[in-house]
């Protein structure tokens, strides 16, 4: 994955979560880097993340009561319901059974932010799915693109 060595380059500016894919070899790894480091995890059955480092907890950061709260829920869809599915990923994606920390955020007191868009990456099927609203009330709002 040339991606992923990119991602590995000393002296970043700032500190990021990337979500990498490979079509051809059809594995999916989850990279955190810092200006410092990098840590990266080859992604098996389901992962969330949220903005804050997880394997990088050395790292100064404050983790936002939102980001725990979407972290939270997340984890406890995906115990309840494997997403094994694209159903699933878009259930989770969409999900605001938190009024104040919804996953699916729209700028609501106390969470002032907004998701901007979801993306439904199908490794399988060669496409991604880029959904600009709520992909559960309006997934006639998106885009498919073929990898």
């Amino acid at each position: 994955m040339p991606a992923a060595k990119a991602i590995r380059l000393p002296d970043r500016a700032a500190g990021f979560n990337y979500n990498i894919g490979s079509c051809a070899e059809r594995r999916i790894i989850s990279a955190e880097v810092s200006p410092e480091r990098h840590h990266v995890h080859e992604v098996q059955g389901y992962y969330t993340h949220t903005n804050h480092y997880f394997e990088l907890n050395d790292q100064k950061q404050n983790i936002t009561l939102s980001s725990r709260k979407r972290l939270e829920r997340s984890m406890a869809l995906c115990r309840s319901t494997f997403p094994s599915n694209s159903g699933h990923v878009l259930a989770l994606l969409s999900d605001q059974a938190d009024r104040d920390y919804p996953i699916y955020r729209d700028a609501t007191f106390p969470d002032d932010n907004a998701t901007l868009c979801s993306g439904l990456f199908d490794l399988d099927n060669h496409q991604l799915h880029i959904y600009w609203d709520n992909q559960h009330r309006e997934p006639d709002k998106s885009m498919k693109f073929t990898l």
